[in-house]
């Protein structure tokens, strides 16, 4: 968001709305990111328009509202700071899923061994050829579970927590 009049010399003004300058980079940026969310979007000159004009009704409303004050408003500091951590710890969860899909397998032996327990609590348990997949991704599922558990757990031996115990039995 450059709100100041200091363009970077390769981009150029995509709209001006009162001070603020939205530039095509930005606006390339939003849109992009705005078209992998809603598929319907296809980048056409309607489209650019229909979207540049979300784009300044919002500024346009975030405009109002910092000249009413909003924005230094408890509780909307309140909700921003909540949004923004829940937001940092998907993040962080998304990037250690991804990490622990890489290093967990499944092998033949596990799959089979499941099966074994599975066929011997209900017989009439369909064929492993019918359901080794659905096994395997059950199985992988648990193994993900279990990585991110001893991770958090790592994270909390190496942490140092002190809990007031008077407090919290008040």
């Amino acid at each position: 968001s450059s709100s100041d009049n200091n363009l970077d010399k390769d981009d150029i003004l995509a709209a001006k709305i009162n001070d603020y300058q939205l530039t095509k980079n930005e606006f390339i940026e939003q849109f992009t990111q705005e078209m992998q969310y809603h598929h319907e979007y296809k980048a056409t000159a309607h489209a650019k328009k229909k979207f540049l004009g979300i784009l300044i009704k919002n500024e346009l409303l975030i405009q109002e509202a910092k000249k009413q004050g909003l924005d230094k408003k408890k509780d909307f500091m309140f909700a921003i700071e909540r949004y923004w951590k829940a937001t940092l710890v998907k993040h962080l969860m998304e990037i250690k899923h991804k990490e622990i899909l890489k290093d967990v397998m499944v092998s033949d032996k596990e799959i089979k061994a499941r099966y074994t327990i599975l066929k011997s609590n209900n017989t009439s348990t369909p064929p492993l050829d019918k359901i080794e997949k659905e096994i395997a991704d059950e199985l992988l599922g648990e193994k993900r579970t279990k990585a991110l558990e001893q991770w958090e757990k790592v994270l909390y031996e190496k942490a140092k927590i002190t809990i007031n115990t008077d407090f919290i039995n008040q």
